[in-house]
């Protein structure tokens, strides 16, 4: 499989992230997907994991979506592809991406929502990549209302 494959599909996880496509996002991804966001806390000295969902519980959570409260505006992800990488497993490739999240109000003023990176795992064996595993590593720890949405 192509490495532009495997980046296609990352980028285009954030394409459809960003149009709030859910049920397209979980068709990029396995059925074993595991979905999880993290961050180093200096100020606990440790490791803090703010969510970690399956690909059946990351559904659910898209189901209740409506029900939260959400900023009038929008998010757009921007990642940029550093690494593919074969991880060791057959089928599967790690790949390191720099994310850079935006969010743009109704007035459209648009900030820095959050930055880190994804660690994706991508499972290379079928016909189409697909994502096996992500980690949203960030940077930011401050991020406000709107939060609940996966990045």
């Amino acid at each position: 499989m192509s490495t532009d494959a495997v980046k296609d599909v990352i980028y285009q996880s954030c394409l459809v992230m960003d149009d709030e496509k859910f049920d397209e996002y979980l068709a990029l991804c396995t059925d074993d997907y595991h979905y999880k966001v993290t961050a180093y806390s200096p100020e606990l000295r440790k490791e803090m994991i703010w969510l970690e969902q399956s690909r059946t519980d990351l559904a659910a959570m898209f189901e209740m979506l409506p029900e939260h409260v959400k900023p009038e505006g929008r998010f757009t992800r921007h990642a940029q592809v550093y690494r593919v990488i074969p991880n060791g497993s057959p089928g599967t490739m790690n790949v390191t991406s720099a994310l850079t999240i935006y969010f743009t109000n109704d007035r459209g003023d648009t900030k820095v929502f959050a930055v880190g990176r994804y660690n994706d795992v991508v499972d290379t064996s079928g016909a189409t990549p697909r994502l096996k595993a992500r980690e949203v590593r960030l940077e930011t720890r401050s991020l406000g209302t709107g939060s609940q949405i996966p990045f």
